[in-house]
C-alpha cells in the first residue's frame, strides 16, 4: 500500500503573490493538500474505511484553509471550485484496446481499465462507466466503497460488451478477480458477463472467488439489466463468511426501450464443471429475477435454479432461511 503524503499544518507561505505564479504553478503548489478529491494519488483510501472520515475531515479542513487564503490572494472562487472541488457525478470511457490509464477518461481519451475509471470516482459519488471496446478483462480486484457505479456497453440492443474476470491460484485453490462491494451499488447494463474457468484444473476452488465478492458487514446491491451471464468454472457471486448482511442481486431483461426482443439468459460453458450463479456461505441474500431464461449445463441438459444457487439453509419444513427471492428455490 502506498504511503499517504504527510499532512502538515498549513503554511501561509504556500500561496505566493499571484504576480509571481501562473495558475498551473499555483495548482501544483497546493495540490498535496487537495489530491484526495480526484482519487488518483490515494487510490488505496478505499481500503481505509476505519479512518476514512478522520482523513476526509483533515483534508477538507486544509482545503478550506488553502482555498480561503487563495481567494483572498486574488484567485477566483470559480477557478478553485472547478479545479479542486469537481462534481460528485462523473462519466468515464474505457477502451481496452485503444485506451490508456494515464488518459483523462473522456470519450476522446479513454482509460484502459474499468478499475482506473471506478477508482477515479470520488467516495460517496456516482460514476457512469461506458465501455467502448468489444471485450474487457478484470485484471485485478476492484473495490467499491460507498459508490454507485453504472457500467454500460453498446447502445445497440443487438450487441454488448463482454466483461470477463480472471482466475489465478492462491493458497486455497483457484481464485478469481472481481468486484469487491462495500456499501455500494453496481449496475451493469447491456453487457455479457463471462466468469473465469479454473487457472489450474488439478486444484479445487478457493473461497476467494466470484465476479461479485461481498466482504464487509454493509449491505450492497448488484443490478443486471439487459445483460446475460455465461458461467465458467467459477461463480458469478460468492457471498463469503465475512458477509452477515448479504447482497441484493437484481437481474431483469430490460432497462429501456428496445430490449423486449432480446433474449437475456444464464448458461454454463465451463471447461471443467458447471459454475453457479450464487454461492452463499453466510448472511441473508436477496435475489430478484425477471424475464431471464436459463440455458444449458455443459453436458447439454437444462439448467434450473437448484443448480444455480448453492448454500441455501432450510427450516425443518423445507423453507429457505438465508435467501429472499421471487423465484421458487
Amino acid at each position: 500500500m502506498a504511503t499517504l503524503p504527510t499532512l502538515t499544518a498549513y503554511d501561509p507561505n504556500l500561496i505566493p503573490n499571484k504576480a509571481t505564479m501562473t495558475d498551473e504553478e499555483f495548482a501544483d503548489a497546493i495540490h498535496p493538500y487537495l489530491n484526495f478529491w480526484n482519487g488518483t494519488t490515494i487510490p488505496e483510501i478505499n481500503n481505509w474505511s476505519p479512518i476514512l472520515e478522520q482523513i476526509r475531515q483533515e483534508i477538507n479542513d486544509k482545503y478550506i484553509a488553502v482555498k480561503n487564503q487563495a481567494v483572498d490572494g486574488g484567485y477566483s472562487q470559480a477557478y478553485l471550485d472547478t479545479k479542486y472541488n469537481p462534481p460528485m457525478s462523473r462519466t468515464y470511457y474505457v477502451d481496452a484496446v485503444n485506451g490508456d490509464d494515464v488518459n483523462d477518461g473522456s470519450g476522446g481519451s479513454p482509460f484502459k481499465t474499468i478499475k482506473k475509471a471506478i477508482d477515479s470516482v470520488p467516495i460517496g459519488g456516482y460514476g457512469s462507466i461506458r465501455i467502448l471496446s468489444n471485450e474487457i478483462n478484470i485484471e485485478n480486484d476492484i473495490t467499491l466503497y460507498n459508490k454507485y457505479i453504472y457500467i454500460s456497453g453498446s447502445s445497440a440492443p443487438s450487441s454488448s460488451a463482454l466483461i470477463k474476470n480472471i482466475s489465478y491460484t492462491d493458497n486455497y485453490g483457484n481464485a478469481t478477480t472481481g468486484f469487491v462491494l462495500q456499501n455500494s451499488v453496481l449496475e451493469i447494463y447491456r453487457c455479457t458477463i463471462q466468469t473465469a474457468n479454473w487457472a489450474d484444473s488439478s486444484q479445487g476452488d478457493s473461497f476467494y472467488q466470484g465476479f461479485i465478492k461481498r466482504r464487509s458487514s454493509h449491505s450492497s446491491v448488484v443490478k443486471l439489466s439487459g445483460t446475460s451471464v455465461l458461467l465458467g468454472d467459477t461463480p458469478f457471486a460468492r457471498i463469503d463468511f465475512n458477509t452477515p448482511h448479504g447482497v441484493d442481486i437484481q437481474m431483469r431483461y430490460r432497462n429501456g426501450y428496445g430490449d423486449y426482443a432480446q433474449n437475456y439468459s444464464i448458461s454454463c460453458n465451463g471447461a471443467n464443471k458447471n459454475g453457479v450463479f450464487l454461492y452463499i456461505e453466510e448472511g441473508t441474500t436477496r435475489l430478484s429475477v425477471s424475464g431471464i431464461s436459463l440455458g444449458k449445463k455443459i453436458d447439454g441438459s437444462d439448467l434450473s435454479w437448484d443448480d444455480l444457487v448453492v448454500g441455501i439453509v432450510r427450516d425443518t419444513d423445507g423453507k429457505s432461511r438465508n435467501i429472499l427471492s421471487n423465484i421458487v428455490l
